[in-house]
């Protein structure tokens, strides 16, 4: 897992902004590397509207898909717990085992929301006379 600072809007890497900022240790106060640049104004328009069209098309996506998805993300937070929680311990202060928790209570959950997409009895109308 790299940090560059830079944005990913619709799958593309961004060009860097001239306006940057950095985390800080909130331990000892040391800045933390990259620095991370600011998304522009054009920068927001376009990931917001990628977000809105890729919505349109994910909503549409079989129940199935949509909960593979989630599952794939639970994969890849898990594929990259040791980077993420390394670097989560500089940029919060927290101890190793309570963002480990954190973790693998966000797989968990993830994994659990899958679940409930595959079963889909939220999409059926109940009526409780």
């Amino acid at each position: 897992m790299e940090l560059t600072g830079r944005s990913i809007i619709a799958a593309k890497l961004q060009e860097c902004s001239d306006q940057s900022f950095y985390a800080f240790n909130p331990a000892t106060g040391e800045q933390l590397q990259p620095a991370f640049s600011e998304a522009t104004t054009a920068q927001v328009d376009r990931a917001v509207q990628a977000a809105e069209r890729d919505f349109s098309k994910y909503r549409h996506r079989p129940l199935t898909e949509r909960a593979d998805f989630l599952v794939t993300i639970a994969e890849e937070l898990r594929s990259i717990e040791p980077e993420l929680v390394a670097h989560a311990i500089l940029e919060t202060g927290l101890p190793q085992a309570r963002l480990k928790g954190e973790l693998t209570r966000t797989v968990n959950q993830l994994l659990l929301f899958a679940d409930f997409v595959r079963e889909g009895a939220f999409v059926q109308t109940l009526t409780d006379p």
